[in-house]
């Protein structure tokens, strides 16, 4: 038993949070006293070879939070760093998948604009009037 995350456990914000990450189907266990939920992005510290010095900092999800069980572990848990707030990124890739909408939008209405023209130097307005009275579905 680790009897430090016993200690800590006496905190009610302290908890096992089960992360996994993008690459993978198994989950890892990490602390934390941070208020998160299931399903968000945290930051957390991964150690190659448990060379401490060497940490490199990779994105999990989130997938099970509370485990006490835990407790009965002699495993040295890690922290989690933070928190992963989404909102500017998840903002940004709103906005360019906007700019993209319209700017298709104003590509087809180009287009057509340019097709109806040459179109135009063809059969002349006249034609052009011809054409699309004849595609003209209203019932009147």
């Amino acid at each position: 038993m680790n009897e430090v995350n016993l200690l800590l456990s006496q905190n009610p914000k302290f908890k096992f949070v089960e992360v996994r990450f993008r690459t993978g189907a198994k989950t890892y266990t990490y602390k934390t006293m941070l208020d998160v939920e299931l399903e968000e992005f945290v930051l957390v510290p991964i150690y190659q070879d448990g060379d401490e010095d060497n940490a490199k900092i990779k994105m999990a999800k989130v997938v099970s939070i509370g485990e006490i069980a835990h407790l009965s572990s002699s495993h040295n848990y890690r922290w989690i760093v933070q928190k992963v707030d989404m909102s500017h990124f998840e903002h940004c890739c709103e906005v360019e998948e906007n700019v993209a909408k319209e700017l298709s939008k104003v590509r087809a209405a180009s287009l057509r604009k340019k097709l109806l023209d040459n179109l135009q130097e063809q059969v002349g307005e006249e034609g052009v009037k011809l054409l699309e009275a004849s595609v003209n579905f209203d019932q009147d």
